[in-house]
């Protein structure tokens, strides 16, 4: 009898109790486990002069130990083989209530390959039952891994990020928090998009400042295309020291520094033309900036035909805190069209993100402080009137040394209880300042500016996020995007600032929930200079939804 759908790999363990048992059958009875034709050919050639031994190991060798004992005839003609002791024994090993004889209980016991008690009764013969991967994957019901997975809001937003970009000149504003996995979403858009582009029109063009930005735009861009991907494409990189030349990009991917594509506009216009007629997306990073004029002038360049769809992407869907105009203006240039990430059964994302731990719970510490630096009545008009706080006022407020010892002892403090800190200064010299005062003091800290040059600034950032040797990372304008530490848990805002969008972009970078690599909670620690007067911005996330 063949058991039919299960395939076996035969056990390299010794089988010392099967082969005892079967030695008491005899020659003829075992020759009969080889099947007819096996026998018939025996006899011929006087298979009684065939040892016992012999006829085991060809049983073994053509049946497997798992033919012998899943087969209900052979494995009953082994049970008569057993002593009295051994066949109590088994049943007792079985786990069975004994039905009159041992013989009886165990001839009517069912075993099935995938049964836990016939895993017990190969044990006992001193066989091992091991079905291969292949046997495996062949049950009705397989939970399949994906490599690059989505969360369930991730895929709700994905998908109506295509209802959109299927209209006639799409464009949409992706809006997720900071840490919820706004990249990750869009390069599956990317992904599909490029693997359903024509030959002519296989280019997406991904615009991002800084360059924390596009590099963590390269390296998603690799690990998703090489699991979603279906045929070999080009990452094109152009920002910072990454140079090449722009008449050549015609497909795959171009990921672009903005200052850096803007400068060269000026003068190589016709490959922006040209790239302009191979291009089918244009993403904007950080896009709360599209209506600035840098993205404006390379947008009218390469989104200049109507069937290339632009898809920006923002945690904060607005330009200012006391400029609606702006973000009228912001909205005006999506067609209004934006795409929210939103959890049904929760009236704000945020609250199902915490409480899933995709993002950390903040925990928000404010420390008052009225700066002793003299403001003047000039000052005080500036800081009312203007969008943001002019610098001037930012450097006065970096020279109060009463306001950097308050700012050093909670980063001590933090520290000290072993805590990963990112601190926003009031200006680079600030930065410098502070993880100056830190180092001196035996703090691992170390500041990363505009100043600070690529490698070193990618030796910090690296030290930071994956050894014990550095605590501490002081900044200025650099690490608010495009900067990934899991680990970073506190950040201290030693910046005033009047911008939600500056404000939600440095709780983003401790936000990163446990369930993704990151933290419980995190402790977002704000300078509250009164003079200043700024209201409480936590709570950013909807600050825009009347102008959409």
């Amino acid at each position: 009898m063949i058991v039919d759908h299960v395939i076996f790999v035969i056990s390299e363990k010794a089988m010392e109790k099967l082969q005892q048992v079967m030695h008491r059958l005899g020659t003829q009875e075992l020759a009969k486990f080889l099947g007819e034709p096996s026998v018939a050919l025996l006899e011929k050639l006087n298979y009684k002069n065939v040892t016992s031994s012999r006829l085991i190991k060809l049983i073994i060798d053509e049946c497997g130990p798992e033919l012998v004992l899943l087969d209900k005839d052979r494995r009953n003609h082994i049970f008569t083989a057993l002593k009295p002791t051994e066949g109590e024994d088994l049943v007792r090993s079985l786990g069975l209530k004994s039905k009159g004889s041992y013989l009886v209980t165990l001839c009517r016991q069912k075993f099935s390959p995938s049964a836990q008690i016939t895993n017990k009764l190969f044990e006992y013969f001193g066989c091992e039952l091991v079905i291969p991967e292949q046997v495996r994957n062949k049950e009705p019901n397989l939970h399949v891994e994906c490599e690059y997975p989505l969360f369930d809001h991730q895929r709700v937003a994905l998908n109506k990020l295509f209802q959109v970009l299927s209209k006639d000149h799409g464009k949409v504003l992706l809006h997720m928090p900071t840490g919820s996995g706004k990249t990750r979403t869009a390069m599956n858009a990317v992904a599909a998009i490029l693997r359903d582009s024509s030959e002519e029109r296989s280019l997406i063009i991904w615009l991002a400042y800084s360059e924390e930005l596009c590099d963590q735009a390269a390296d998603e861009f690799l690990k998703s295309w090489k699991l979603l991907g279906n045929r070999k494409v080009d990452l094109h990189k152009f920002y910072t020291h990454y140079e090449v030349d722009l008449n050549t990009v015609k497909n795959g991917i171009l990921i672009a520094g903005l200052g850096k594509l803007y400068s060269r506009s000026a003068r190589t216009v016709a490959s922006f033309i040209q790239m302009s007629q191979h291009a089918c997306l244009v993403i904007m990073d950080e896009a709360h900036q599209a209506t600035a004029p840098t993205y404006k002038h390379l947008l009218d360049l390469l989104a200049r035909d109507r069937s290339t769809k632009v898809l920006g992407l923002s945690a904060t869907p607005g330009r200012s805190f006391l400029d609606p105009g702006e973000d009228i203006k912001l909205a005006r240039f999506f067609n209004h069209e934006k795409v929210t990430l939103e959890v049904e059964g929760h009236k704000s994302p945020l609250d199902y993100l915490y409480k899933e731990g995709y993002l950390a719970f903040p925990e928000f510490e404010t420390i008052d402080y009225n700066s002793e630096i003299g403001f003047t009545q000039s000052d005080l008009d500036k800081i009312k009137v203007n969008i943001e706080i002019p610098p001037e006022i930012l450097v006065k407020l970096a020279s109060d040394d009463k306001r950097n010892l308050l700012i050093l002892s909670h980063i001590m403090r933090e520290s000290n209880a072993k805590k990963k800190i990112i601190v926003f200064a009031c200006s680079v010299d600030h930065a410098k300042l502070l993880a100056n005062v830190l180092d001196i003091n035996g703090y691992k800290a170390a500041a990363i500016t505009s100043e600070t040059p690529s490698a070193r600034r990618q030796k910090f950032i690296e030290d930071f996020r994956n050894s014990s040797n550095l605590y501490i990372l002081t900044n200025y304008g650099v690490l608010t995007t495009g900067f990934d530490a899991p680990k970073a848990n506190v950040a201290v805002i030693a910046r005033p600032t009047k911008s939600v969008v500056l404000y939600s972009q440095m709780i983003g970078r401790v936000s990163r929930g446990s369930k993704v690599g990151g933290n419980k909670t995190c402790k977002i620690i704000t300078i509250n200079d009164k003079a200043i007067d700024i209201k409480d911005m936590s709570r950013a996330f909807r600050f825009w939804d009347d102008i959409w």
